[in-house]
């Protein structure tokens, strides 16, 4: 009999823990996430034909006052947030970003990190860490819980030569092997640069190691969605029960971050997408050329509803009343 009280009171003590260590820790089923990609903000380069340098910071201040009232609940970067790695640069962008009155989650790009100087992972790190009270990073990839909801950040940068390839280290593929292996029951949000199903062909963009991160999204059925960027185009697959989502950049048409709301019951997961597009752009780009064509993608590539089948299984409830663990 006493050991069963203490075993109650154990359950009671770990459970109140939960709360209030965990606090960011709800049960909610639904999830608001705006997504921006490629940035690359630059405050020393005029406009290019292409790409709108000089309106990248205006730009990026304009979408920030839509995302505001959007109110979705978290904002991500998957990566590039600045054009070339230069610490100003980075702290101009942090402190716009702050402007933002929601949580708001960087994953870095090929274009934040330098290799000879400049603005280091470190460095990175550091910033964030100072300009993002609720984050406390000791790495470039890391992961965040909201709810029924982990968050997984991965780095894919090569900070010991100049690239535009991505590549995941072992290091960093144990990570998410690790972590997706700890949570079986969050349903799971990848963000990262590099897509693994990308828009186009591009070699020069391509991830190295595809095969490998396949392997490890491959013995897991709780990750839903990954997010990236670096095409500068939009696009929506999927593979195995996932949804792979690329966002297009900022800077180039359609000027654009991606609006999604992902929900979800017993039998499908829900996400919902919406491309906000012409960040209130005044300049005379020809959009109905084959490049801008490309880089907008079709309409199902950015406002959609796709439904999942919901594989991963409820975290079983505590019941008190006979010491064990039961399904929900």
């Amino acid at each position: 009999m006493f050991k069963k009280i203490s075993f109650i009171l154990i359950a009671l003590i770990l459970f109140t823990i939960t709360l209030f260590i965990g606090a960011d820790v709800g049960f909610t089923q639904e999830i608001k996430i705006v997504q921006f990609s490629d940035v690359h903000l630059d405050t020393k380069n005029n406009d290019k034909p292409v790409r709108k340098f000089a309106q990248s910071l205006p730009m990026f201040q304009r979408a920030i006052k839509k995302v505001n009232v959007l109110n979705p609940d978290i904002v991500v970067f998957s990566g590039d947030m600045v054009n070339k790695p230069d610490e100003n640069e980075f702290d101009i962008f942090l402190k716009n970003a702050k402007d933002l009155n929601m949580e708001f989650y960087p994953v870095v790009g090929n274009h934040d990190v330098g290799v000879n100087g400049g603005l280091t992972k470190q460095k990175i790190i550091e910033k964030i860490n100072k300009n993002c009270a609720w984050l406390n990073l000791t790495s470039t990839s890391y992961f965040i819980i909201k709810g029924e909801y982990l968050i997984i950040f991965m780095d894919g940068t090569n900070d010991k030569q100049i690239t535009s390839k991505g590549t995941f280290s072992k290091d960093t593929l144990q990570f998410l092997d690790r972590t997706l292996t700890l949570y079986p029951y969050k349903k799971v949000i990848i963000v990262q640069h590099f897509p693994l199903l990308p828009p186009f062909k591009s070699p020069s963009h391509e991830i190295t190691n595809r095969n490998e991160y396949f392997d490890v999204l491959d013995r897991h059925n709780n990750v839903i969605i990954v997010l990236s960027g670096h095409y500068h185009a939009s696009h929506a697959a999927q593979r195995n029960n996932v949804l792979y989502i690329t966002t297009p950049s900022m800077i180039e048409y359609p000027h654009a971050f991606r609006y999604l709301t992902v929900d979800s019951d017993k039998k499908s997961v829900i996400i919902k997408s919406q491309l906000v597009v012409d960040i209130d752009q005044n300049d005379k780009e020809d959009t109905t050329n084959a490049i801008a064509r490309l880089k907008l993608g079709l309409p199902s590539d950015n406002d959609f509803t796709v439904k999942l089948k919901n594989t991963v299984p409820q975290e079983p409830l505590f019941d008190f009343a006979k010491g064990i663990f039961v399904k929900k």
